[in-house]
């Protein structure tokens, strides 16, 4: 795999299903974000790690919750950058799942499983982007200052 330059934009891993309630893809992209858009359902640990991303964002809707739920326990050893080659001191996948008129057992799920809970309506794109933004910052991702 080619590598990336210094200030390249962080690739955002962003797990929706066709029945999705929101669409956010073109948004991140608008924000400067690279973006891969995969079903839930298509999702591995080794798919995570030949993409590795920055962040692994997964919409939770009514019919697919169960599944986007399982993703952050399912796939810890792929978000922590483990794999026959090596990340050497790569800090963890940063995990943000997000959704509206979920339950709070589904809530405290995803929070079981380490990832960040963001409760959004199809039209918060832009509170997404926000907390995208964060969670990378605080983790040090993303383009090198000048």
């Amino acid at each position: 795999m080619a590598t990336e330059p210094a200030n390249a934009a962080p690739l955002v891993l962003l797990v929706e299903d066709s029945d999705h309630q929101h669409d956010h893809a073109e948004l991140l992209t608008r924000a400067g974000f690279r973006v891969v858009r995969l079903p839930t359902a298509e999702i591995t640990a080794q798919l995570i790690q030949e993409v590795n991303p920055a962040i692994l964002v997964a919409e939770l809707n009514g019919s697919q919750s169960s599944d986007a739920l399982d993703l952050a326990p399912r796939l810890r050893g792929a978000t922590s950058r483990s794999s026959p080659r090596s990340y050497g001191s790569a800090p963890s996948i940063p995990v943000i799942v997000y959704g509206h008129s979920l339950s709070a057992p589904d809530i405290e799920r995803a929070a079981r499983g380490g990832a960040m809970w963001l409760q959004l309506e199809p039209s918060d794109g832009v509170k997404l982007v926000a907390a995208i933004r964060g969670v990378l910052g605080a983790a040090g991702i993303g383009p090198q200052k000048k």
